[in-house]
């Protein structure tokens, strides 16, 4: 498995170009500091009152999550996963993967790993896309000062590490989802049901039990209940391996893969 799993992780990470998932992720990575720097450039007001707050970055950083984590982070993550493992079945190729000398556990860890490394993407670009929007209002207004501030990159990291440490369950439960069905509307809509029904939940006392909720649940409730977050850390990792054995498990198992 270790020596073919690079060129495998390789061939997954050419081929989701052909998926819409590969423009998602850069889109969607852009998507909010571009609503963050549009809001600056049409109320410079705004930009001004984030300097003068004195935690210009931090005030930004959370800002740009407060849109991020509640409802367009989830749901692309469930677009971009059944948009990649629904691949093979759309384009009728699972025979030809089986052909080769790559083995099941290459072919699902290999596709997992494409996965994680394309959030990992949607991190940075987002993380990129703050930063423009941070050094492009100045530009154009002469009054506004450049954000020459300490930057906060220990609770950047932080932050960035919580968020994608959240991700991953949802990320696994969608991949499980997506490789048990041929029917691309049947893991999109289950993922997205899930989504909404995490929206609803997240007032409830027990509202991390449920996966889909965790990034929004964890911008509401960081540095409130200690106790809350304690759990979410702790189901997180729990719903992680539990999803991650049990898909890789059916798709060894199933029979019928094409």
């Amino acid at each position: 498995m270790s020596t073919l799993l690079l060129p495998a992780i390789s061939a997954e990470w050419i081929k989701r170009r052909r998926t819409f998932s590969h423009w998602m992720v850069i889109a969607g990575g852009f998507f909010i500091p571009s609503i963050i720097c549009i809001v600056f450039l049409c109320y410079p007001d705004r930009y001004q009152s984030l300097q003068q707050s004195g935690h210009f970055w931090e005030h930004l950083i959370r800002k740009a999550w407060n849109m991020f984590s509640f409802f367009f982070l989830p749901m692309g993550v469930v677009l971009a996963v059944s948009l990649i493992t629904q691949l093979e079945f759309r384009s009728v190729t699972w025979k030809q993967l089986q052909a080769t000398p790559a083995s099941y556990p290459t072919i699902f860890f290999s596709k997992l790993i494409v996965l994680l490394l394309m959030l990992l993407q949607l991190f940075l670009l987002l993380n990129f896309g703050l930063l423009i929007a941070a050094f492009l209002p100045p530009l154009f207004y002469t009054d506004l000062s450049f954000p020459w501030y300490p930057f906060p990159v220990q609770y950047l990291v932080a932050t960035n590490l919580h968020y994608y440490l959240f991700c991953i369950p949802l990320l696994l439960l969608q991949y499980l989802i997506s490789l048990q069905s041929r029917n691309f509307l049947i893991p999109i809509g289950t993922g997205l049901a899930l989504v909404v029904f995490g929206m609803f939940v997240l007032s409830w006392r027990y509202a991390y039990l449920i996966p889909p909720a965790y990034t929004a649940l964890y911008y509401i409730r960081s540095g409130q209940e200690q106790g809350l977050l304690k759990n979410l850390y702790l189901f997180s990792w729990i719903y992680s391996i539990i999803f991650l054995c049990s898909g890789y498990l059916l798709f060894v198992w199933k029979k019928d893969k094409s």
